[in-house]
């Protein structure tokens, strides 16, 4: 009976370390399922660049609203594995920063199959289109 219980020690440590190693999983894909933005406190000016010119703000609400936007982006469908997205119309958001240009820029586009917000080498995430029309108008002063 002893040796029984051993066993089943054995079983019930090796559940509980499978069950720790699935979360830490699930832990480090939600990470990777989200978009890498500059920091708030940091961006001086936010950029909306499409192929007729583009559009600037440097209102603090309307760069908070856009983080907000972006943060809520996390539905990654596709992995991207191009500087720039392969659809023949999209707009390109950059930031200025306090320190320089910000590398984190992201591109914003409708196909037929939907819309989607792009970071190049980071992912291809889905959007609805609330989001995408409220991305937009930040834009639209």
């Amino acid at each position: 009976q002893l040796q029984q219980i051993n066993v089943m020690k054995k079983y019930i440590f090796f559940f509980i370390t499978v069950l720790i190693l699935v979360f830490l999983s699930a832990c480090i894909q939600q990470e990777i399922n989200s978009l890498s933005l500059p920091e708030k406190n940091k961006i001086i000016k936010a950029y909306y660049i499409t192929e007729n010119g583009y559009k600037s703000t440097t209102d603090k609400e309307n760069i908070n609203n856009l983080l907000f936007e972006l943060s809520l982006v996390n539905i990654k469908s596709f992995d991207s594995l191009q500087d720039t997205p392969r659809v023949d119309e999209y707009s390109e958001i950059n930031f200025e920063l306090s320190t320089g240009t910000s590398s984190n820029k992201v591109f914003v586009y409708k196909t037929q199959e939907g819309f989607f917000v792009e970071q190049p080498y980071n992912g291809i995430f889905t959007i609805d289109e609330i989001q995408y029309q409220s991305i937009v108008a930040i834009f639209d002063d």
